[in-house]
């Protein structure tokens, strides 16, 4: 029994790699050079760079927007993803625990709600095959003033939290109404 599962886990393990082998790029998947050159310039300049990709055969008007859209998504996942390592690192510095985590979750939560429409559009090209390439970026000041709006709500977040003591009002509370009873009153004479 144990040699059939292993032939059979083995057999897994060999169709898995052969289906994971990486396919050769054909002609119409090469990034133009127009692209590659707007990515690499605004990368350099610390700008956030996103690109998006969209091929609808016939309407070029939704392959332009949808490939617009792609390109933000991009800015916002990089732009998320920048933020987050920042949060962490930032966060291993707090001596409580409770209040690292409170920092986290709401440096991350503040930056994954700012708008990225502020991002500009910096290249759009067509390829041969009908596909349309948009590089959008977000500057770097606008990714600082993100990054530091949401620093500002997450060190605000963490003293606040704490001055409402919740815990000790919780058991005020519970202390009233574990007082003497109140008295019964009977409807009779």
């Amino acid at each position: 029994m144990r040699i059939f599962v292993t032939v059979v886990l083995a057999l897994c393990l060999v169709f898995t790699l052969a289906g994971c082998r990486t396919q050769p790029v054909t002609g119409g998947d090469h990034m133009p050079r127009r692209v590659t050159d707007a990515w690499q310039q605004y990368a350099e300049q610390g700008a956030i760079v996103g690109i998006g990709t969209a091929n609808f055969p016939g309407n070029l008007n939704m392959s332009r927007r949808v490939a617009t859209n792609r390109a933000r998504i991009g800015v916002g996942e990089e732009l998320n993803f920048t933020g987050r390592g920042m949060a962490n690192d930032f966060s291993e510095g707090l001596e409580n625990s409770q209040d690292s985590l409170t920092y986290v979750e709401l440096f991350n939560q503040t930056l994954s709600e700012f708008d990225v429409s502020g991002s500009r559009i910096v290249v759009e090209d067509r390829a041969s095959d009908g596909t349309i390439w948009v590089v959008a970026i977000l500057d770097s000041e606008s990714v600082s003033r993100a990054i530091n709006a949401a620093d500002t709500v997450a060190r605000l977040a963490v003293p606040r939290a704490q001055s409402l003591n919740a815990e000790a009002r919780m058991n005020a509370a519970f202390e009233r109404r574990d007082g003497p009873p109140a008295p019964i009153t009977t409807g009779g004479n």
